[in-house]
């Protein structure tokens, strides 16, 4: 993934899935970066910021993998009806990560059912949390100015 620009990070890169899993890679990264940047603005403060992977859940959102296999449009909706929870139980680690992290969980990543687990390689690439961070910063400074 690339940070250089508006146009490379809104390339067509693939599937609704591939778009899926670059859209929480970038939550993942950001979730760390932010917590590193409020901590050494203000170690005092009182924020806590996570990323999260609700699970499978029953929701529209699923239209995208029929979308991208119509192929096999049939068995991912039955597999979908058997391992996909509900909406209230997909809500439960949303629900917890916004009310039950502790600042010492501060930029962790929680799974189901609200588990703090280490994310994968790519998440904890140091090099590219920074590259987003500040193609992040950049684009807020375009468009609002300094951010002091």
């Amino acid at each position: 993934m690339r940070y250089d620009s508006i146009k490379s990070v809104n390339h067509d890169p693939g599937s609704p899935w591939k778009r899926y899993g670059k859209s929480k890679l970038c939550n993942m990264l950001f979730a760390r970066s932010l917590h590193k940047y409020i901590s050494q603005r203000d170690p005092d403060a009182r924020i806590v910021n996570t990323s999260l992977h609700p699970g499978g859940v029953k929701t529209e959102l699923n239209r995208g993998a029929v979308q991208s296999y119509p192929w096999a449009k049939a068995p991912l909706i039955a597999a979908m009806a058997i391992f996909n929870v509900s909406a209230y139980k997909g809500a439960i680690t949303p629900l917890y990560a916004a009310t039950a992290a502790t600042m010492e969980e501060n930029g962790a990543y929680y799974v189901p059912y609200a588990k703090q687990i280490t994310p994968g390689p790519l998440a904890r690439d140091e090099k590219l949390e920074e590259e987003l961070w500040n193609f992040s910063l950049n684009i807020v400074r375009d468009r609002f100015g300094s951010l002091e």
